[in-house]
């Protein structure tokens, strides 16, 4: 009962953090993004200003991602004490639309450590939303594996697909990606990325143990 209770502080005391977070430090930096592009607008946008404009752009667009990241690990909303299969299927469910989601699993998914859980979460989240907003599939599935000290989530695609050598970065305002590479790096696994015309595949290996 008093870890029981502890683990609810803890939780308690993430997401107020995270509206705090959210309400506090979010709002001004979109207020200041917005002050800054017409500031832009207002100077010479070929001279020496400009570029500056623009880098000052990029980097509370960063900025921005970076805090948005943050709050989601405070707060990982959509999983409460579903497994990660049942969280996941819930996420496909709100999003799906017209497409066909199916998520999968074998193995035991209550093995998957909380933290593991959590960033696998966001990982099977962000890529479903890739797949269904950039891919344009028919069908995504999901899958998730447990064998041994390891967990294997995959979620594939037959949408248009991209280049994945040349895709857009932080530079140009996309974090996709690298948030996907660096939550899965942060759990010591390895995130594989292929994508042709017939569709995309993102697959991240993962160990269980801490």
């Amino acid at each position: 009962i008093r870890a029981r209770r502890d683990a609810e502080l803890v939780a308690a005391e993430r997401m107020r953090l995270a509206g705090d977070l959210h309400d506090t430090l979010s709002q001004s930096l979109s207020g200041a993004a917005m002050q800054l592009e017409v500031a832009g607008a207002l100077s010479d946008p070929g001279g020496e200003a400009g570029e500056h404009f623009l880098l000052a752009k990029r980097l509370l667009d960063r900025s921005r991602e970076d805090l948005r990241r943050a709050v989601w690990d405070l707060n990982p909303s959509g999983l409460g004490d579903l497994d990660l299969a049942e969280a996941l299927r819930k996420v496909a469910k709100e999003v799906s639309g017209e497409r066909t989601v199916g998520v999968d699993s074998s193995g035991d998914v209550t093995r998957i450590p909380e933290r593991v859980r959590a960033h696998l979460f966001r990982v099977g989240q962000e890529a479903l939303g890739n797949a269904l907003i950039h891919g344009k599939p028919t069908e995504v599935n999901v899958r998730i594996d447990v064998s041994g000290d390891e967990v294997v989530l995959t979620v594939a695609d037959d949408g248009g697909g991209f280049d994945v050598a040349t895709a857009p970065g932080p530079d140009e305002g996309h974090f996709g990606l690298r948030s996907l590479k660096e939550r899965v790096t942060r759990l010591g696994g390895r995130l594989e990325i292929s994508s042709s015309p017939g569709g995309t595949r993102v697959k991240a290996n993962v160990p269980l143990s801490e």
